[in-house]
């Protein structure tokens, strides 16, 4: 009887196959963990309830109904206010959906008494942009929060 002499476990498939398999899956791992360590989460504005909803904060209701009007030619945001309060300055926080590195700090300036405007940076991109917008008065006493959807400018 002849005897079968397989080669050593180094020099077969398999277990090379299967620690291709688990080697590319911590490869895979460390790189999801870098992107993730580099690009942190946008920070979360107002509260959240049970089923998602979304509840306006007491802050809110002193500025009373915001209009929020842009003007992406001239790049002017106009704000109009109800209850305009007695600083001469509002700070409105343009919140980027995901990206924190992406926020936008603007000093509104009054034209009325219940209109305010600030130059408005470049927010025109390839695909429409949804902004949340933070309204703060009195140094973040007031507020008031809302959506901004840029939508890009087509040429005619």
């Amino acid at each position: 009887m002849s005897a079968v002499i397989e080669p050593p476990w180094y020099r077969q498939f398999w277990p090379w196959f299967i620690l291709a398999l688990l080697g590319s899956v911590v490869i895979a791992s460390l790189i999801t963990l870098s992107i993730a360590l580099k690009d942190p989460d946008g920070v979360v504005v107002g509260s959240v309830t049970g089923g998602g909803k979304k509840v306006m904060t007491a802050a809110t209701a002193e500025l009373g109904p915001v209009t929020v009007t842009v003007d992406p030619i001239a790049g002017l945001l106009l704000i109009k206010l109800e209850n305009s309060p007695d600083t001469d300055q509002l700070q409105l926080t343009l919140l980027h959906p995901t990206r924190v590195a992406r926020d936008i700090q603007l000093e509104l300036s009054r034209i009325s008494n219940k209109e305010w405007m600030a130059e408005l940076p470049s927010l025109t991109a390839a695909k429409p942009q949804s902004w949340q917008w933070l309204l703060s008065a009195d140094e973040g006493q007031r507020q008031a929060q809302g959506r901004l959807v840029n939508q890009p400018v087509m040429d005619q």
